[in-house]
């Protein structure tokens, strides 16, 4: 049994027993008291700064970085109808929760508008109302505050795809009225829209005083009322699908009019490329995207249109694209030109389904640090993308810190090992990593 002594603490820190520090069975038998006169050392959360409680509560409803992809099924209520429903979705939590624990904390969630700024919409129309009071309720306690706002078009991707299509648009126009509302505090975007809200769009471009985004950081419209994963490869007008319209492919004088107002903010840093905007841009002067710095292609794409669309963005930090495919019958192959540098490009990551060596053959990015190369599919890593991959980091001058090569299916825990020949190459590539 310990002593009295030991049992309490003093003033002065004490050493535990030297037969105890050489028997630390013994020493954890031990427990230790504050005095009855002391007041304990640990305070309340809520005798921090208001500021610091303001930060803690940012990383909870911060939004995660995983991909963005539409959930299954839309947000449902667990309450009576019309009881609200988070307009909110991929990753986010719920400030509402915050307000809950207590009156304090419910004052300072109630006082930091930034809390309520980030709100992403799957419309269902059956908690419509309820989907509506919540953002209408997110929009005025953010205030002034710069929005982050996704708005999908996801019912073919829903349990609810036989669903009425006039609630469905009936409610994605609203949703839309409401962010237009607040187009002058949009700081990023994230919208899949239907067509049946063009006129809207173009309404209120068309005013007296168009839209001011001066905010406004990133953007990714899409236009279409097919799904992402449904998207062809960006082709000539006529080779599109019979009834198919997807931005470009539907050259509307309206719909051109929209997008070169959406995406040559001055402010725009990302920006996320979908089908046909080539053909809507086509007479836009390069420049409009020289303050890009993160550019996102997010459909299947052949090498030649990704050259020709990264041939426009001269500045660009960091490039993404999620597949890269095999050419249209349209196109005669890839030209041999000098190659494209792009003195700004750090992270390169793409992810394909046929042989890279076309893009490496065809670029020079000397001020590379990551690149990452997933393959998918069929398309395997070959002695020939091995040798431009070597040719492409020579002839860069680079010095790339971070190089990831991996081969799979779709799923990203199914990778396997990548081919022997790819990786005695790589060999050369030290320190590099591949797996």
């Amino acid at each position: 049994m310990a002593s009295p002594d030991m049992t309490r603490t003093s003033p002065k820190p004490r050493c535990l027993c030297p037969h105890l520090i050489s028997n630390p069975r013994n020493a954890t038998t031990f427990s230790f008291y504050p005095p009855l006169h002391e007041v304990p050392s640990i305070q309340s959360i809520n005798q921090m700064p208001v500021e610091i409680l303001r930060e803690i509560f940012a990383k909870f409803v911060e939004v995660d970085d995983s991909p963005n992809t539409c959930s299954a099924k839309a947000p449902t209520s667990s309450g009576p109808s019309g009881s609200l429903v988070p307009p909110r979705w991929c990753g986010a939590a719920d400030p509402t929760t915050l307000g809950q624990v207590c009156s304090y904390w419910r004052c300072v969630t109630l006082s930091t508008p930034s809390l309520w700024s980030t709100i992403s919409v799957v419309p269902d129309t059956d908690n419509l109302q309820a989907q509506l009071n919540c953002t209408n309720m997110f929009l005025a306690r953010a205030g002034t505050s710069p929005l982050d706002l996704t708005l999908k078009d996801c019912k073919f991707r829903s349990d609810h795809s036989t669903q009425s299509a006039c609630p469905h648009t009936c409610a994605m126009r609203t949703f839309v009225s409401l962010f237009l509302a607040r187009r002058q505090f949009w700081r990023r975007i994230d919208f899949h829209l239907p067509l049946s809200v063009i006129d809207m769009l173009f309404a209120a471009a068309n005013t007296l005083k168009p839209p001011q985004c001066d905010n406004l950081c990133s953007a990714s419209v899409l236009i279409s009322d097919a799904t992402c994963s449904q998207l062809p490869a960006d082709q000539p007008s006529h080779l599109a699908p019979s009834g198919f319209l997807v931005n470009g492919n539907w050259m509307n004088p309206f719909l051109t009019y929209v997008w070169k107002l959406m995406l040559t903010p001055v402010t725009l840093r990302e920006l996320t490329w979908w089908p046909g905007f080539e053909e809507i841009l086509s007479d836009t002067s390069v420049t409009v995207f020289e303050q890009i710095t993160h550019l996102n292609i997010l459909y299947p794409v052949s090498v030649d249109e990704l050259l020709r669309v990264l041939a426009c963005f001269p500045n660009t930090e960091e490039v993404v694209v999620s597949d890269l495919r095999v050419p249209s019958p349209s196109e005669h192959g890839h030209d041999v030109r000098s190659p494209l540098v792009l003195a700004s490009l750090r992270t390169l990551r793409l992810v394909a389904s046929v042989s890279v060596r076309p893009v490496f053959d065809a670029l020079r990015c000397p001020a590379l640090r990551t690149l990452s190369l997933d393959y998918f599919g069929k398309e395997k890593s070959s002695f020939d993308d091995a040798l431009s991959l070597h040719g492409f980091l020579q002839g860069s001058e680079c010095r790339t810190k971070q190089l990831i090569i991996r081969r799979g299916c779709h799923k990203a825990d199914h990778w396997v090992e990548m081919d022997a020949d790819l990786k005695s190459v790589c060999t050369y590539l030290n320190p590099f990593h591949t797996g």
